[in-house]
């Protein structure tokens, strides 16, 4: 996440926030496959509106615990610091799974904040590679998704 953080920064301030769209949507899941091939985890970004369908609809684990993170957030848990780690036992298996929050902060509004605040060339793109984009429409401060672990230690 760090990785992705630093380049999708560099990006935007080199080239703009239309250059880091391309960021977004190649660079990450290049990292997360990549760190999935490296370990044999399974690590991806879910998120609580999904801009690709395709690549970030959390499974019912996931959806379970990112509902446990509103929760959290509304009690005053920051972001920062919050995460969930479990032992889940599936028909195929158990599995450590495990999620990090993702907050908003000021400058993923450039691309996931309200419609009406998107700049036109960056809503533009966004329409064109993600037209079943739905993760739009977020505030500083709010839950955007998590980047989830899963990995199985046990064959059932």
């Amino acid at each position: 996440m760090q990785t992705l953080g630093r380049t999708l920064q560099q990006t935007m301030k080199q080239e703009g926030p239309v250059a880091a769209i391309k960021v977004c949507s190649a660079v990450a899941p290049s990292i997360a496959g990549e760190l999935s091939r490296q370990n044999g985890w399974r690590i991806t970004r879910v998120g609580t509106r999904v801009r690709n369908p395709m690549l970030g609809m959390p499974d019912a684990w996931e959806q379970q615990v990112l509902t446990q993170f509103q929760a959290r957030a509304a009690a005053g848990e920051s972001f920062k610091e919050m995460s969930h780690a479990e032992i889940v036992a599936e028909p195929n298996g158990r599995y450590f799974r495990f999620m990090k929050a993702i907050g908003t902060q000021a400058r993923c509004l450039t691309c996931h904040g309200p419609v009406g605040q998107i700049p036109a060339p960056v809503h533009a793109i966004l329409k064109q590679q993600y037209p079943f984009d739905a993760a739009t429409g977020y505030r500083q401060g709010d839950l955007r998704g998590a980047v989830s672990i899963k990995y199985r230690f046990e064959r059932m």
